[in-house]
Protein backbone atom coordinates (compact mmCIF):
# COMPACT_ATOMS: atom_id res chain seq x y z
CA UNK A 1 0.00 0.00 0.00
CA UNK A 2 1.48 3.01 -1.27
CA UNK A 3 0.27 6.14 0.91
CA UNK A 4 -1.75 4.50 3.31
CA UNK A 5 -4.13 6.51 5.40
CA UNK A 6 -5.45 5.24 8.55
CA UNK A 7 -8.98 6.47 7.53
CA UNK A 8 -11.27 3.19 7.47
CA UNK A 9 -14.14 4.74 5.67
CA UNK A 10 -17.71 4.53 4.79
CA UNK A 11 -19.74 1.08 5.33
CA UNK A 12 -16.53 -0.30 6.17
CA UNK A 13 -16.82 -4.13 7.60
CA UNK A 14 -15.23 -4.31 10.89
CA UNK A 15 -11.45 -5.67 9.50
CA UNK A 16 -11.39 -2.14 8.21
CA UNK A 17 -12.70 -0.33 11.06
CA UNK A 18 -9.98 -1.78 13.05
CA UNK A 19 -7.48 -1.33 10.33
CA UNK A 20 -3.61 -0.07 11.04
CA UNK A 21 -4.05 1.57 7.23
CA UNK A 22 -6.22 1.26 4.53
CA UNK A 23 -6.55 2.45 0.72
CA UNK A 24 -8.30 2.74 -2.01
CA UNK A 25 -7.18 1.79 -5.65
CA UNK A 26 -9.38 3.20 -9.09
CA UNK A 27 -10.94 0.63 -10.94
CA UNK A 28 -8.52 1.07 -13.63
CA UNK A 29 -4.99 0.54 -11.47
CA UNK A 30 -3.30 -2.00 -12.83
CA UNK A 31 -3.03 -3.47 -9.18
CA UNK A 32 -6.90 -3.50 -9.13
CA UNK A 33 -6.85 -5.43 -13.08
CA UNK A 34 -4.47 -7.85 -11.41
CA UNK A 35 -6.84 -8.53 -7.78
CA UNK A 36 -9.61 -9.30 -10.52
CA UNK A 37 -8.31 -10.88 -13.46
CA UNK A 38 -5.53 -12.85 -12.33
CA UNK A 39 -6.39 -13.48 -8.54
CA UNK A 40 -9.88 -13.94 -9.18
CA UNK A 41 -10.95 -12.32 -5.42
CA UNK A 42 -13.79 -11.57 -4.27
CA UNK A 43 -15.22 -9.46 -1.18
CA UNK A 44 -13.63 -10.93 2.62
CA UNK A 45 -10.57 -12.66 0.80
CA UNK A 46 -7.22 -11.27 1.68
CA UNK A 47 -3.90 -11.00 0.24
CA UNK A 48 -0.15 -9.86 0.65
CA UNK A 49 0.31 -6.48 1.24
CA UNK A 50 2.64 -3.75 2.83
CA UNK A 51 3.06 0.01 3.60
CA UNK A 52 5.16 1.65 1.43
CA UNK A 53 5.34 4.80 2.73
CA UNK A 54 3.20 6.86 5.60
CA UNK A 55 2.90 10.37 4.62
CA UNK A 56 0.86 10.76 7.51
CA UNK A 57 2.02 10.94 11.34
CA UNK A 58 1.90 7.55 11.47
CA UNK A 59 5.05 7.18 9.76
CA UNK A 60 5.71 4.15 11.60
CA UNK A 61 3.68 1.83 9.50
CA UNK A 62 6.36 2.37 6.85
CA UNK A 63 7.78 -1.09 5.79
CA UNK A 64 4.46 -3.39 7.35
CA UNK A 65 3.58 -6.31 5.62
CA UNK A 66 0.97 -9.15 6.19
CA UNK A 67 -0.22 -11.79 4.33
CA UNK A 68 -4.04 -11.55 5.56
CA UNK A 69 -5.15 -7.75 3.87
CA UNK A 70 -8.62 -7.85 3.68
CA UNK A 71 -10.01 -6.31 0.43
CA UNK A 72 -13.35 -5.09 -0.27
CA UNK A 73 -14.86 -4.18 -3.76
CA UNK A 74 -16.83 -1.00 -4.23
CA UNK A 75 -19.34 -1.31 -7.25
CA UNK A 76 -19.03 1.79 -9.45
CA UNK A 77 -21.71 3.02 -12.15
CA UNK A 78 -24.24 0.46 -13.39
CA UNK A 79 -22.76 -2.15 -11.92
CA UNK A 80 -24.50 -3.11 -8.62
CA UNK A 81 -22.32 -6.67 -7.23
CA UNK A 82 -19.25 -6.14 -5.30
CA UNK A 83 -17.55 -9.04 -6.98
CA UNK A 84 -15.45 -9.02 -10.37
CA UNK A 85 -17.54 -9.01 -13.38
CA UNK A 86 -18.22 -12.27 -15.83
CA UNK A 87 -15.18 -12.05 -17.85
CA UNK A 88 -13.10 -10.89 -14.82
CA UNK A 89 -13.15 -7.25 -15.06
CA UNK A 90 -12.55 -5.23 -11.46
CA UNK A 91 -16.14 -4.38 -10.77
CA UNK A 92 -14.99 -0.65 -9.16
CA UNK A 93 -12.05 0.60 -7.14
CA UNK A 94 -10.53 -1.58 -4.24
CA UNK A 95 -9.68 -1.54 -0.91
CA UNK A 96 -7.44 -2.85 1.10
CA UNK A 97 -6.87 -2.86 4.71
CA UNK A 98 -3.67 -3.79 6.80
CA UNK A 99 -4.97 -5.14 10.02
CA UNK A 100 -3.52 -4.97 13.47
CA UNK A 101 -1.06 -7.50 14.18
CA UNK A 102 -2.57 -10.63 16.29
CA UNK A 103 -1.91 -10.37 19.88
CA UNK A 104 0.64 -12.84 21.64
CA UNK A 105 0.25 -14.17 24.78
CA UNK A 106 2.92 -12.81 26.21
CA UNK A 107 1.39 -9.76 25.09
CA UNK A 108 -2.08 -10.41 26.77
CA UNK A 109 -0.30 -11.54 29.59
CA UNK A 110 1.29 -7.81 30.04
CA UNK A 111 -1.98 -6.07 29.78
CA UNK A 112 -3.70 -8.41 32.28
CA UNK A 113 -1.10 -7.77 34.75
CA UNK A 114 -1.29 -3.98 34.13
CA UNK A 115 -5.00 -3.68 33.75
CA UNK A 116 -4.99 -5.61 37.41
CA UNK A 117 -2.21 -3.30 38.66
CA UNK A 118 -4.46 -0.56 37.36
CA UNK A 119 -7.77 -1.59 39.15
CA UNK A 120 -5.86 -1.77 42.46
CA UNK A 121 -4.50 1.30 42.52
CA UNK A 122 -7.64 3.22 41.53
CA UNK A 123 -9.57 1.23 43.89
CA UNK A 124 -7.23 2.45 46.99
Amino acid sequence: IDDASTDGGEDSGAEFNDALATVTLAKDDYRTVHVAKILGLQNGDTLRAGVVRSPTEEGHLAGLITDDAPIQWLPEGKIKKAQPTKNSEPPGSLRIAIPPPPLTSLWSERNETRTAEEDRTTSN
